[in-house]
């Protein structure tokens, strides 16, 4: 555009700045473009910085945090995968998911048991009885999603995932979903600055249908389905 005169920037910021017979005629528009923005920056807790130079331009900054953009972005993807997850049944999950590797890692070797007997059929599953053990594993082998047992000798599932995290940042390893397993509800053993490492969370003991609805989500946010 051609800028704005610096004694005409409020009136854009209060709504219809460019409104008038002349300018709606020559197809302007009415101008609440920037007031519209302001009010959204400032329910962000945000905010608008503008910069104006008469028959030159104007530029516009949004300063806000980008976590927002994050959780938003979370939050749809939730919203839309949900009824996807909730219509397809256990069995046809488990064969969409056909090939996936999983990292189980527990110190109950029956719990394991139990896991491998629910997933083995249809998904490649490895083992690892301690958290130390699971971080190794990560270094030589790709993972399409681990699940951690939160209490263990040796190392417990919280180290091991912080763990896990600073070796993918130093290898340059992708990213690989954690999903906490626990007998207790989740802020009982994860702290809230925790909570980010792990991108879900199973209960114990652990219902064969939450597992894979579980998993079945976390793949299709991912974009994991097998070929």
């Amino acid at each position: 555009g051609h800028g704005i005169a610096h004694n005409q920037i409020e009136k854009y910021f209060r709504g219809y700045g460019a409104a008038g017979e002349d300018n709606l005629n020559k197809g302007v528009g009415l101008g609440i473009g920037l007031l519209l923005v302001s009010k959204t920056m400032k329910n962000l807790g945000g905010k608008v910085v503008f910069k104006t130079a008469p028959d030159k331009g104007c530029e516009v900054q949004l300063v806000f945090n980008k976590d927002l953009i994050h959780s938003y972005m979370e939050e749809d993807a939730t919203a839309s995968i949900t009824p996807i997850v909730q219509e397809v049944s256990t069995k046809e999950a488990l064969m969409n998911m056909g090939g996936l590797r999983v990292l189980v890692v527990d110190d109950d070797e029956e719990s394991f048991f139990m896991l491998n007997e629910q997933l083995k059929n249809f998904m490649m599953v490895d083992y690892a009885n301690n958290g130390k053990v699971a971080a190794d594993k990560i270094k030589e082998n790709d993972y399409d999603i681990v699940l951690m047992d939160l209490q263990m000798p040796v190392m417990d599932g919280i180290e091991a995932t912080k763990l896990i995290r600073e070796i993918e940042r130093e290898s340059g390893h992708a990213h690989v979903p954690i999903v906490a397993l626990t007998g207790y509800a989740p802020e009982k053993d994860v702290k809230p600055s925790e909570a980010s490492e792990f991108q879900a969370y199973c209960m114990k003991p652990i219902r064969k249908q939450d597992l894979v609805r579980t998993l079945y989500s976390l793949t299709l946010r991912n974009g994991q389905m097998a070929s």
